[in-house]
């Protein structure tokens, strides 16, 4: 499981994207909130997401928000440190 220490880190490695988002009507904010709590309750289920955003950068990136892959890359990289310990 996540400490909260290990959630706070993770807010402030990628808070400046997402503060911007907040700026402008905080839409990232519950996809963020749900990110996170997957990855401390149920982490193999990031896996499919995974799967989708592979499947996404290829086929059609356009859907995807800028900012999200420096987001996501910190957050896979957890699962899959997490991953290594199971």
């Amino acid at each position: 499981d996540l400490s909260q220490a290990d959630g706070e880190s993770l807010l402030q490695e990628f808070s400046g994207g997402w503060d911007a988002a907040r700026r402008h009507g905080g839409h990232h904010l519950p996809l963020l909130e749900t990110m996170l709590q997957t990855l401390d309750r149920e982490p193999e289920r990031l896996d499919r997401v995974a799967h989708l955003l592979e499947d996404l950068r290829k086929e059609s990136p356009e859907l995807l928000p800028s900012d999200m892959e420096p987001v996501w890359e910190v957050i896979w990289s957890v699962r899959r440190e997490l991953e290594t310990k199971e």
